[in-house]
């Protein structure tokens, strides 16, 4: 049975074992492509990726005094919100906390060890 006649049986109300067969099979299509991608090889290395950008990040704050994810980001040349997501990977393994900081007559989160 091709996805045409799948989808075209079940627009018109016919459910029999054919169909019933068809829709397992894409279920389990569907549950492999899901569990493949929790595990994916690109996904496991940008992973290492982060952990090792984050482990630099770490490093550079335990020699400077509180800095935003702006200044971390301008810093590594990543932008802002790739140096704010490693710093909250940072803040909830619990190794930088939150500060509020000054900055340009407003207050943002600045981030120490």
């Amino acid at each position: 049975m091709t996805n045409r006649e799948f989808y075209e049986n079940i627009m018109n109300g016919v459910i029999n074992e054919e169909v019933i067969a068809k829709a397992k099979e894409n279920l389990e299509g569907l549950d492999r492509r899901n569990a493949n991608r929790k595990i994916s090889k690109s996904a496991l290395a940008k992973k290492a990726e982060n952990e090792k950008f984050a482990e630099k990040v770490y490093e550079y704050l335990k020699e400077n005094d509180v800095k935003t994810a702006s200044e971390v980001g301008e810093k590594f040349g990543v932008s802002t919100q790739k140096a704010s997501a490693i710093l909250k990977i940072l803040e909830n393994s619990e190794k930088v906390k939150v500060v509020d900081v000054i900055h340009k007559k407003r207050i943002v989160k600045g981030y120490a060890v």
